[in-house]
């Protein structure tokens, strides 16, 4: 579902925000970790999923957000490309979102 990707904001520290009224009663409803204290295992888990892959991308977190445009455009394109199986590497998806966040940021 490409709601997924544009009704969900993905952050770094593994914490979910929903852009749309519909997301956020997702989020609630399913606790997918819309406050650190609301579920700390899952947002924990996908903080490792993150870092796993950024570190796979031989970057460090804390570097990502100071990493110049063209490079994390290079990030954004091998995350984006599926594998000879035509799969994704699990939760690509959120570093991709955390990343389209960065690049818009001025």
């Amino acid at each position: 579902m490409t709601e997924c990707e544009t009704e969900l904001k993905f952050y770094l520290s593994g914490l979910v925000e929903g852009q749309t009224e519909r997301a956020r009663l997702t989020i609630e409803a399913l606790n997918l970790g819309q406050t650190e204290d609301s579920n700390r295992g899952l947002i924990g888990a996908r903080k490792q999923l993150v870092d796993a892959l950024i570190f796979d991308q031989c970057m460090q977190p804390a570097d990502l957000q100071f990493e110049d445009e063209e490079l994390l455009v290079l990030l954004l394109d091998a995350l984006k490309t599926p594998n000879p199986a035509q799969c994704l590497q699990p939760f690509s998806p959120v570093l991709v979102n955390v990343i389209h966040q960065l690049l818009a940021q001025p």
